[in-house]
């Protein structure tokens, strides 16, 4: 089990307890839980929404798209003959290169997810 999953399993088992997820009060009962959470995820509310606690708007000022989003964009961008380079992204739309990398690890992961989509979508006629 890689120490990301370990970490999501440690949030979740204190949520289904019933324990504050506050990052003041985690930090004070076990403060090497909120510390490789904010270390692995970049945030602790990363964390929670890797863990599935919170949704991606509940992340604040910060914003972010959800998995079918970051798809539905990188199709949109290929089909309107945009560039997938890191990059030019990066560049264009920081928010997307962001939260592909949340979801699926890396940007060449997320784009190949995106390819797998377009590929089992039917021709139109």
């Amino acid at each position: 089990m890689s120490k990301s999953e370990q970490l999501v399993d440690e949030l979740r088992t204190r949520h289904s307890l019933g324990k504050s997820l506050a990052l003041r009060v985690v930090s004070r009962d076990n403060f090497g839980l909120a510390e490789s959470v904010r270390s692995v995820f970049g945030s602790w509310n990363r964390g929670l929404l890797a863990a599935g606690i919170i949704k991606p708007s509940q992340l604040g000022r910060s914003k972010c798209l959800d998995q079918q989003q970051v798809i539905d964009v990188i199709r949109k961008r290929k089909e309107a003959g945009q560039s997938l380079l890191t990059g030019t992204v990066r560049r264009e739309h920081r928010v997307l290169l962001l939260s592909a990398r949340h979801y699926f690890r890396t940007w060449k992961e997320a784009v190949g997810a995106a390819m797998l989509e377009i590929q089992k979508q039917p021709p139109n006629n």
